[in-house]
């Protein structure tokens, strides 16, 4: 069944200009994201589960609760996900995919920065670091998880400091400004860090998918050229079963190299099993009749001095 012209689905795009190489670039980009989702989200579990044990003290419980609470619908639902792209993933496009973990991770972001919401000045400075360090460490570690889509790191990072800033400049102070600027200084180098990640890995993705296509190209041409050969070898074939059958050969000179090659056919007319010996104009003289022998030197010698084809007969031992 078709989508209506009308609906808004993240399949339809306007990437219909994307090379099919860029497509598959974008298929390995998105297996990447999912396959690394689940340990993602246990380790996000982990440090929310640590972070609200630590501010149960001094959070409200209401606020605390309520964001917990969100944390683990979440990543429920980021985790059921996950299992649905791994079963339908080829009925629908990479980049709807694509489209629906980056909006679940940009709800991910929102929850992570509601805990810069519940941060209260008034907290212990203890406390307080254990808010710092939680979102530090969970935008830090993001980067291996989210950053292989830099679009869908930078989502997932900017509602977090947004929030987190938001929260830290409400109050005017020469402390706040520097807490503010440091939050600034931090969340762009981690853009840089993740911007150079994405970077590196869609060209080692480049790299290895045009390594896969020279060795699948290479494979097809050698494929052809064993057609090729095997071809050449039946007609080769062919041509000495007719040969043998009409008892005729053929053989090829090479004047200035002086190399001569015979049909086998030619071999079994001298007397000869087919390349036995060397064949050469010298041997060939050896088998010609010796009444014959100056007669057909006059004829071959005619016969490349004035460019002309020759026909004669002679005796053979």
């Amino acid at each position: 069944m078709q989508d209506s012209p009308r609906q808004i689905d993240c399949d339809v795009t306007a990437d219909t200009a994307i090379s099919e190489h860029d497509d598959k670039i974008v298929e390995e980009q998105v297996r990447i994201l999912y396959s690394n989702a689940t340990s993602s989200l246990l380790a996000s579990l982990i440090v929310a589960t640590l972070t609200t044990i630590a501010l149960s003290g001094v959070a409200a419980q209401l606020h605390l609760g309520t964001w917990m609470s969100a944390m683990v619908f979440i990543s429920l639902v980021r985790l059921v996900l996950v299992q649905i792209y791994n079963r339908y993933r080829m009925r629908r496009s990479a980049m709807f995919w694509r489209c629906w973990y980056t909006g679940a991770t940009f709800v991910a972001g929102l929850i992570w920065g509601g805990l810069g919401l519940i941060l209260e000045p008034s907290w212990p400075v203890e406390h307080q670091v254990v808010v710092f360090m939680a979102l530090a460490g969970i935008t830090a570690g993001a980067i291996t998880s989210y950053a292989v889509v830099y679009r869908t790191y930078t989502i997932f990072v900017t509602p977090v400091m947004i929030l987190l800033g938001t929260k830290i400049m409400t109050e005017i102070s020469t402390t706040r400004t520097t807490m503010g600027l440091f939050i600034l200084l931090f969340t762009s180098m981690l853009m840089l860090i993740a911007y150079r990640h994405s970077r590196s890995i869609s060209e080692s993705l480049l790299l290895n998918m045009e390594n896969h296509r020279l060795a699948e190209s290479a494979a097809e041409s050698n494929r052809k050229l064993k057609n090729q050969i095997e071809k050449f070898e039946r007609t080769e074939h062919s041509l000495h079963e007719a040969q043998r059958i009409a008892h005729i050969g053929n053989w090829e000179l090479d004047i200035i190299k002086n190399e001569l090659a015979w049909s086998n056919e030619v071999y079994r007319i001298l007397g000869l099993e087919p390349q036995s010996v060397e064949a050469s104009y010298e041997r060939f003289l050896d088998l010609v009749h010796p009444d014959d022998q100056e007669t057909v030197v006059n004829k071959v010698k005619k016969a490349y001095l004035k460019q002309q084809t020759y026909s004669f007969a002679h005796r053979i031992l």
